[in-house]
């Protein structure tokens, strides 16, 4: 089974609707053999993202941005 990575970080509603988006296309139920991974940013770790065949990222920040907040999060 193939296995979707999504990652995202959904504080503004309009990113958050783009999330939702995408994992209702992704869940769909005539999409089949795949596995879908949520995981929001803070949480991914560096084995995410090997292990998972093909990954999207919905953000709204561009990626230094988003690296910075992962960050802080992360303490």
């Amino acid at each position: 089974m193939a296995r979707l990575l999504i990652v995202h970080h959904t504080p503004p509603p309009a990113t958050a609707e783009l999330f939702d988006a995408v994992v209702n296309g992704a869940c769909h139920p005539d999409v089949t053999g795949v596995e879908v991974v949520r995981r929001a940013a803070p949480a991914a770790t560096a084995t995410d993202l090997p292990a998972a065949d093909d990954a999207r990222n919905a953000c709204s920040e561009v990626p230094p941005v988003l690296a910075a907040a992962i960050m802080d999060d992360a303490g």
